[in-house]
């Protein structure tokens, strides 16, 4: 009786060391997905669907439309998009400065990927989860 007790105690002490990796979300970060998605209306779709069903419920994706100089959102609470002004005309500045300016105006964490992607349901969660793994890591390492 007091080894069963034991190869319990013994496994739920693994179990817990095990948990002790896994993040603790008080409250879910959020998450913006950034996708170019220049003159690719009809190419899109797949990248679409495959971040409209994130497991990860707190999300929002940013498609960049360059050509018209505008961008909109999805946000996956409501499941509308929203469309919003253009604040920097990219044909003249370029692509890789207009990634560094959305990094500083974008809330929470941004994950970047080409519209051609398609995305198992859980990309968000497992992003999420591999940043928390390193802020603390680089935490302790201060």
């Amino acid at each position: 009786m007091n080894t069963i007790i034991l190869i319990i105690a013994l496994t739920n002490i693994k179990e817990y060391k095990r948990l002790e990796n896994f993040p603790r979300f008080y409250s879910k970060p959020l998450v913006s997905v950034l996708v170019p998605a220049r003159n690719e209306e009809n190419n899109i779709e797949n990248c679409i669907n495959s971040l409209i069903n994130q497991t990860y419920s707190n999300y929002e994706i940013i498609f960049e439309n360059y050509k018209k100089e505008h961008y909109f959102t999805y946000k996956k609470e409501n499941r509308k998009i929203y469309y919003k002004e253009a604040i920097l005309d990219v044909s003249k500045i370029g692509r890789r400065k207009v990634f560094r300016f959305k990094e500083e105006n974008v809330e929470g964490y941004r994950y970047f990927i080409t519209n051609d992607l398609k995305l198992t349901a859980k990309t968000a969660y497992a992003y999420i989860k591999k940043r928390w793994k390193v802020e603390t890591m680089h935490r302790e390492l201060k």
